[in-house]
């Protein structure tokens, strides 16, 4: 998000798993969702941590340092497009975040225009472990991936089930 509002340059590290957009490769990486390298993060002095909502230990040290956090927990498509709009106005880039958002929806209105008439049922399997078929999370209706699903005209096929995330068992 921070990339695409223009701050590429502002950005001084990012996450293990941060590929895109390709300037990402070339900054410091400072672990992940359930490794973040906190010693690291605080010898940076950054200006501003992007947190994630389950990283409450994240979130207690770097605040008793005094660095500055901006919590953020992914729901679904209007919710991230919400955050998006809040951390521009935070970060002093809102006419950036601003038409990020807008294009973002033109080319949700562009994918809708163009959906099936008959939309495929889709499970999107994901942490599956490997070799095992059993084993594997699903999302439902509260996800993005389920909206984003919906917007390029399939249907979710959990997506009666009111949570983020599930754990389906073979027989459902």
């Amino acid at each position: 998000m921070l990339f695409a509002f223009g701050l590429g340059d502002a950005i001084i590290a990012v996450g293990d798993y941060d590929r895109f957009p390709p300037e990402a490769e070339g900054k410091q990486r400072i672990g992940g969702l359930l490794n973040p390298n906190i010693e690291k993060i605080i010898e940076l002095k950054p200006d501003l941590v992007i947190t994630y909502g389950s990283q409450d230990i994240l979130r207690e040290r770097l605040a008793s340092v005094g660095i500055d956090l901006y919590p953020f927990i992914h729901g679904n498509v209007e919710h991230t497009l919400q955050f998006m709009l809040d951390l521009g106005r935070r970060v002093g880039t809102s006419g950036r975040a601003e038409q990020t958002v807008s294009n973002i929806r033109k080319t949700f209105d562009d994918l809708r225009a163009i959906a099936p008439v008959a939309p495929p049922r889709v499970l999107l399997v994901h942490n599956r472990g490997a070799g095992v078929m059993g084993s594997f999370y699903t999302v439902g209706s509260r996800s993005f991936q389920h909206d984003l699903i919906e917007i390029a005209g399939g249907r979710n096929v959990f997506g009666d089930v009111d949570r983020e995330s599930l754990e389906p068992t073979l027989e459902e």
